[in-house]
């Protein structure tokens, strides 16, 4: 998953440069279809996918080994779940910010839909097999749970995609530094899921409507993140309750920085939050 978080922002980041002069909407259709564009989206990619390739070659795949499949209890063991909740986010994220890049391009809704959702779930699921073949310890095995979790985000792509409504849900995703990481016990930030925070965004209208026009830019989350971990099953989970920010509510009238806004709202902006489980915690500012 940590190699995932790699492409997707190289995929945004060109994505934003290539695509600036255009309008940004989550369902958008245009008239006639770009083939420069659509080259563009392809070229990348193929960039992104043979980038992910080089770096996990390197890092896990080096050495093969027989097809192996993770037992169901090291599924949990290894990081308390915490890892499902990336792949599942990351596989949303990724699959919405293709989707809508296609649509940019020209596709309509349906054809973009079933790209963005069949390529991203493929790819995971390429990426499972490579593990299931590579010698790299028992967590490089094939993770069943990894692609339920992956199946699931784009599932979750295709219902906002063709139910509106879905959208007052939305998964996003945090980083801070945890104990451990400090302490020089993981080798980068990305590879530590303690200091990994994943979130439900829920529109606060769903739960009180004020009738106020401002609350429309404000959403209530739920937070959970896994501390102490050892890959053995020790560990143990955290649960918040975090005020959030709706930015795709948010319109500039300039192209560009209307689609960065709504990509960066697929990250947990710092808010005030409490940890509800193990312990009651307040913080002024969370991550």
């Amino acid at each position: 998953m940590q190699d995932y978080i790699k492409l997707i922002l190289i995929f945004i980041l060109l994505a934003n440069v290539t695509f600036a002069n255009t309008n940004d909407s989550t369902d958008l259709v245009k008239p006639e279809l770009s083939y420069t564009k659509l080259g563009i989206v392809a070229g990348l990619s193929v960039g992104g996918i043979v980038v992910g390739q080089i770096t996990q070659q390197d890092k896990y795949w080096k050495e093969k080994s027989n097809f192996s499949v993770m037992p169901w209890k090291m599924e949990y063991d290894d990081a308390l779940i915490a890892d499902k909740f990336g792949h599942f986010f990351f596989a949303n994220a990724f699959s919405q910010t293709y989707k809508n890049a296609l649509l940019m391009t020209g596709l309509d809704t349906t054809t973009s839909l079933w790209i963005a959702c069949g390529l991203t779930f493929s790819y995971h699921s390429y990426i499972e097999l490579k593990d299931a073949y590579s010698k790299g310890g028992n967590y490089l095995s094939f993770s069943r749970g990894d692609i339920i979790a992956n199946f699931a985000g784009v599932a979750f792509t295709y219902w906002q995609t063709k139910q509106p409504e879905a959208n007052k849900f939305n998964f996003k995703y945090s980083l801070q530094k945890s104990e451990n990481y400090n302490n020089w016990a993981y080798k980068s930030l990305t590879d530590d899921y303690e200091s990994s925070y994943h979130w439900l965004a829920i529109d606060s209208r769903l739960i009180y409507d004020s009738g106020n026009d401002w609350q429309k830019y404000f959403n209530l989350a739920i937070g959970h993140s896994v501390k102490d971990l050892d890959r053995n099953g020790k560990g143990y989970h955290e649960v918040y309750l975090s005020l959030d920010y709706n930015l795709k509510e948010i319109e500039t009238g300039i192209e560009f920085l209307d689609y960065l806004i709504k990509t960066i709202n697929n990250y947990h902006l710092p808010a005030p939050a409490v940890r509800v489980y193990p312990d009651v915690r307040f913080y002024f500012l969370k991550m």
